[in-house]
């Protein structure tokens, strides 16, 4: 479980009162920052994170519990993100809603195809 002083930094309401997204791809390097940046441009508080073991920012218990919304780039980093979430929550407690917009790890960081793919799935999940 998550200690509750780290709880308390990650509910901490000095952070406002924006939606927190949850971006996940591999390695937390290409997509999941674009997506974060773009997010970030549409008001929301965000982080990016990698569901491998190489990723420069893992993916934690801690962001899983932090985030209102995660957004995964493909099935594996769902599934990843699946196997975290039942050790942060109780079968009673809300859980953070989770997207799989399916985009393939074949773009570099604020590519413009990335861009424009991320923001047509953005515009269709209304985020």
């Amino acid at each position: 479980m998550i200690p509750r002083n780290t709880l308390a930094v990650l509910k901490n309401p000095s952070q406002g009162k924006s939606e927190r997204i949850l971006c996940v791809c591999s390695a937390g390097v290409l997509r999941s920052p674009t997506a974060a940046a773009l997010l970030i441009r549409r008001g929301y508080n965000t982080r990016s994170c990698g569901s491998e073991g190489y990723a420069l920012v893992p993916l934690s218990q801690a962001l899983i519990a932090w985030a209102d919304t995660i957004i995964c780039m493909e099935e594996d980093h769902y599934a990843a993100v699946m196997s975290v979430v039942e050790n942060v929550y109780l079968l009673d407690d809300p859980r953070p809603a989770i997207h799989v917009l399916g985009i393939q790890d074949n773009f570099d960081y604020m590519q413009g195809e990335l861009i424009n793919l991320l923001e047509t799935k953005f515009d269709e999940l209304m985020i």
